[in-house]
C-alpha cells in the first residue's frame, strides 16, 4: 500500500510540474529588457507598457489577441522603446470605431523603433493619425520590417496601412500592407498616412515598401504609399487602386520638400469628387514647389526632383492627368521616367509624363516665381494621343500658361549641351546656348518632337529651330 501511495504521489507531481511547464509557456509572450533585467509577461500590453520610457520588448511566440486593444504609446507619455516582434505575428489587433488620435498598436514613437512584426486581421479605427504598427512617428523613430496581411484600417485624416503620419523626422522601409485603407476626410496611405513638415536638418524616408491594400479618401489628398509628402520617397511600390481627390499611384500630393525616386505604380489611379480638383498621376498626383513653407515649418529646399519612376496603371483626373505627375506647380526636375499606360483622361489637361504644368502668377515669400522646369528627354510615354483624352492634351507634357522649360539631354557633352526652350506668348528669349534670339509658340509642337526622339532614339544634337 506505501508503494501504491507512494506511486500516485509521485505521478501527481509529475503531472503538475508538466501543467505549470505548459501553463508557463502559453502565459508568457514577449519579455522586455531594461539594462541587465528581462522579464517575462504574459501580457504583450504589459511587456509594452514596461518599456515606455525605454527598453527592448521582445515577441517569444505568435500572439492572438481578444478584445479591443488600448493603444500603448500616447500623447503624454509616448513609447520610447524598441518593439521587436522577431518575426512573429499578432493576430486580431482589434481597435474600434472612437474619436482618438494616434491610434495603432503603438501610438506616438518618440524616437523608438518597431521592427520585424506581422499583423494579420487588423481592424484599426481611429480619428486621426491611424496606422496598424504606429499612430505617430516623431523624433526619428523607425519602422521597419512589418507587414500587414489583411483587414482595414480606417480614420478620418492621416490614415495608413502600415503608419498614421510621419512629423518632421522619421524613417519607414521594408514594410508590406494587404489591408483595405480608408480616410474618411483625407490623407490616405497604403504605408503612411501622411509625412509633412519638416525642421531644418531633418529628414523623413520612405523606402522599400509594398502596398497591395486598396486606399480610399473621400475627401482629398490620397497615395499608394503616402498621401501628403515631404518626404524622400524611393524604391517602393503600389498595386492597388488609388481613390481622392489629388491622388497619385505612389505619392498624393509632394509639397515643398523630398524627393520622388525609383518607384513603380501598376494600380489604377482615380479621382473622386469631379472636375474641381488638382492632379491624379500615376507617381504623383500634384507636386507644389515652395521655397519656404507656412508657419517656418521648411528650410528653403532644393527643387523637388522626380525621377527614375515607372507607371502602368491607368490615369483619371478631374482637372489635370499625367501618366507620371497629374500637375506639376512652379518648379521641379523631371527626368527618366517611363509611363506605359493604356490610358489617361481628365476634364481639362492631360499628358503622358505631365499633365499639366502651373506658374507662379503672383510671387510670394512662399511661392517665389521661379518657374523653372527641368524636362528630361529620357522621360518616355506609350500611351498612344487617341488614348489622352482631355480638352488639351500632348503626348508628354502640356503646359497651361508661359512656363520655361528646359529640356536637358541625359549625359550632355561639348558637343550635345543642354538645350533650353521658352514659350512666350509675344516676347521673344534667347536660346542660352546659342546666343541667338528664338521665339516659341506656348502650343505643343515641341513636347511633340520630344516624345518622337524620346520613342526612337535618335540624337538630340538635331533641334529644329523656329
Amino acid at each position: 500500500m506505501k508503494k501504491l501511495l507512494a506511486t500516485i504521489l509521485a505521478l501527481v507531481m509529475a503531472l503538475g510540474v508538466t501543467t505549470i511547464s505548459w501553463a508557463s509557456e502559453v502565459e508568457n509572450v514577449a519579455q522586455t529588457t531594461k539594462g541587465n533585467t528581462t522579464t517575462q509577461y504574459s501580457s504583450l500590453a504589459e511587456a509594452l507598457n514596461a518599456a515606455k520610457d525605454g527598453g527592448t520588448v521582445e515577441l517569444l511566440k505568435n500572439v492572438t489577441l481578444t478584445g479591443n486593444w488600448t493603444t500603448v504609446g500616447t500623447e503624454p507619455e509616448p513609447f520610447k522603446g524598441t518593439f521587436d516582434g522577431k518575426g512573429y505575428t499578432i493576430t486580431g489587433l482589434n481597435i474600434p470605431t472612437n474619436d482618438n488620435e494616434y491610434v495603432g498598436l503603438i501610438g506616438i514613437l518618440d524616437g523608438g523603433t518597431v521592427k520585424n512584426v506581422k499583423f494579420a486581421s487588423v481592424s484599426v479605427t481611429g480619428k486621426n493619425d491611424v496606422g496598424t504598427a504606429v499612430g505617430r512617428i516623431i523624433n526619428g523613430g523607425t519602422v521597419s520590417g512589418v507587414q500587414v496581411l489583411g483587414g482595414t484600417v480606417s480614420g478620418a485624416k492621416r490614415v495608413g496601412g502600415v503608419v498614421g503620419s510621419i512629423k518632421a523626422n522619421g524613417t519607414v522601409s521594408d514594410c508590406t500592407n494587404a489591408a483595405g485603407v480608408t480616410a474618411n476626410d483625407r490623407n490616405a496611405g497604403g504605408i503612411v498616412g501622411s509625412a509633412y513638415y519638416t525642421e531644418t536638418g531633418k529628414q523623413m524616408y520612405i523606402t522599400g515598401c509594398v502596398n497591395n491594400g486598396a486606399v480610399t479618401a473621400s475627401g482629398g489628398v490620397c497615395g499608394g504609399i503616402v498621401s501628403l509628402s515631404a518626404a524622400n520617397v524611393s524604391g517602393n511600390t503600389n498595386t492597388a487602386a488609388v481613390k481622392g481627390t489629388e491622388v497619385g499611384g505612389i505619392v498624393g500630393e509632394q509639397k515643398s520638400y523630398g524627393s520622388v525616386t525609383n518607384n513603380t505604380n501598376s494600380g489604377a489611379v482615380t479621382y473622386t469628387n469631379g472636375a474641381n480638383t488638382y492632379g491624379a498621376g500615376g507617381i504623383i498626383g500634384w507636386l507644389r514647389y515652395h521655397g519656404t513653407s507656412e508657419a517656418s515649418a521648411y528650410e528653403v529646399s532644393d527643387i523637388i526632383s522626380v525621377t527614375g519612376n515607372k507607371n502602368s496603371g491607368s490615369v483619371t483626373g478631374g482637372n489635370d492627368a499625367g501618366g507620371i505627375v497629374g500637375t506639376v506647380y512652379n518648379s521641379a526636375v523631371i527626368m527618366n521616367n517611363q509611363n506605359t499606360a493604356t490610358s489617361i483622361s481628365a476634364a481639362t489637361f492631360a499628358a503622358g509624363i505631365v499633365g499639366n504644368y502651373q506658374t507662379v502668377e503672383t510671387p510670394t515669400a512662399e511661392a517665389p516665381a521661379q518657374n523653372k522646369l527641368t524636362f528630361g528627354s529620357n522621360n518616355t510615354s506609350t500611351t498612344p494621343l487617341e488614348q489622352i483624352n482631355a480638352n488639351c492634351k500632348d503626348l508628354l507634357i502640356y503646359t497651361n500658361g508661359n512656363p520655361i522649360i528646359e529640356e536637358v539631354v541625359p549625359d550632355p557633352t561639348p558637343e550635345q549641351p543642354p538645350h533650353y526652350y521658352y514659350h512666350p506668348t509675344t516676347d521673344t528669349k534667347a536660346d542660352t546656348t546659342k546666343g541667338s534670339p528664338k521665339t516659341f509658340d506656348a502650343g505643343v509642337g515641341i513636347y511633340a518632337l520630344t516624345a518622337v526622339l524620346s520613342v526612337t532614339g535618335m540624337a538630340w544634337t538635331a533641334k529644329k529651330r523656329h
